[in-house]
């Protein structure tokens, strides 16, 4: 889990919305499935992560569980790994969200100065 899962997760409900946790190891179906029983309107997920020492590729599984819930309009991406996101085939928008979590950009600058410490 990273900060910005933890942000996502608090902001939901914050705006009194309801959040899902998903396991990646789900699977496609299963995932799908859960989509739907909440007719979920986004997806947030990461390009991957690593596990075991090599890196499990977590978009693919959330693209094709999006592609089978009617009732996704966005996906949000927290890029971790230096992977390209393929989005062909899927007619839902993607967002990369880099500028979305300007902590993970690779050029991100604060939108305002820092106060200074002492």
């Amino acid at each position: 889990m990273t900060i910005e899962t933890v942000a996502v997760l608090l902001s939901i409900n914050r705006i009194g919305a309801i959040a899902m946790p998903l396991f990646s190891g789900y699977g496609v179906d299963a995932i799908a499935s859960r989509l739907n029983a909440i007719k979920a309107k986004a997806l947030f997920t990461c390009d991957g992560f690593p596990r075991r020492g090599k890196f499990y590729d977590a978009f693919s599984t959330a693209k094709a569980a999006a592609a089978n819930c009617e009732s996704i309009s966005k996906i949000f991406v927290l890029r971790n790994g230096e992977n390209m996101i393929d989005d062909q085939g899927l007619p839902k928008a993607i967002v990369n969200s880099p500028s979305f979590f300007p902590r993970t950009a690779a050029r991100a600058t604060p939108s305002r100065p820092r106060p200074k410490t002492r």
